[in-house]
């Protein structure tokens, strides 16, 4: 769990950082085509094209000394193209932004059941009476067993191994065959299962006609069914 949560941190971190580089240069960009605009309009104030208003018959007189029509179209046609690449700037740091939320409120989300489903798996290891080795065994042939496979200890062991369990927990061969043993003498495994009682107690129904049975030993399946409110 603290490997988990120290992935998230990183994550975070990394992502933030993504969005605070990605947006200071969209924002530095922006600044500088807004300072070239700026500039732009500074040089079309100062050319001789004036534009004069006749108030007389409202009609509109423009001297055309040194005016060049071409670079007008080209010079409004830059402004557009300015105008529309920032926009286009704005709405990427946006969907950034979004994404990026979208993708962390996920991430907490799942962090967040998996806490819970380890409190669960916890509070069922305490009621089964495991070991911290015992559970952390156990949840590896759960994982096994979700690939739809037969609970062998062979295969278990190898399987077991292959995760490089021993090498993280000090745990030789023969230790891992030993704590096998010991979760079938505790009947969480069964030999040719495809199931753990683990996995029974996690399913909400199971678990209470277990506690109803463990609590009420020789109860007869209708007053079972009575006290649980099953048909």
């Amino acid at each position: 769990m603290l490997k988990r949560r120290r992935t998230k941190v990183i994550i975070l971190v990394i992502t933030g950082l993504l969005i605070l580089s990605v947006s200071n240069i969209l924002l530095f960009k922006i600044r500088e085509e807004l300072d070239t605009q700026d500039n732009y309009s500074e040089n079309i104030n100062s050319n001789p094209l004036n534009i004069i208003l006749a108030p007389s018959n409202s009609s509109i007189c423009i001297s055309n000394e040194n005016f060049d029509s071409f670079n007008l179209e080209c010079s409004i046609f830059n402004n557009l193209n300015l105008d529309f690449n920032l926009n286009t700037k704005v709405s990427l740091i946006i969907f950034i932004g979004t994404s990026a939320g979208v993708q962390l409120f996920h991430l907490i989300k799942n962090e967040d059941q998996s806490d819970i489903q380890d409190k669960q798996d916890r509070s069922i290891s305490i009621s089964l009476d495991l070991t911290v080795e015992e559970s952390q065994v156990l949840a590896l042939v759960e994982e096994f067993l979700t690939k739809n496979r037969v609970c062998y200890k062979s295969d278990l062991v190898s399987f077991i191994n292959n995760r490089n369990f021993q090498e993280s927990n000090g745990l030789n061969h023969n230790g891992i065959e030993h704590i096998i043993d010991s979760l079938a003498s505790k009947h969480i495994i069964v030999e040719g299962s495809k199931i753990t009682r683990n996995t029974i107690l996690s399913n909400l129904n199971r678990r209470s006609i277990y506690e109803e049975i463990k609590n009420n030993p020789g109860i007869y399946l209708n007053k079972l069914s009575k006290n649980l409110g099953l048909s």
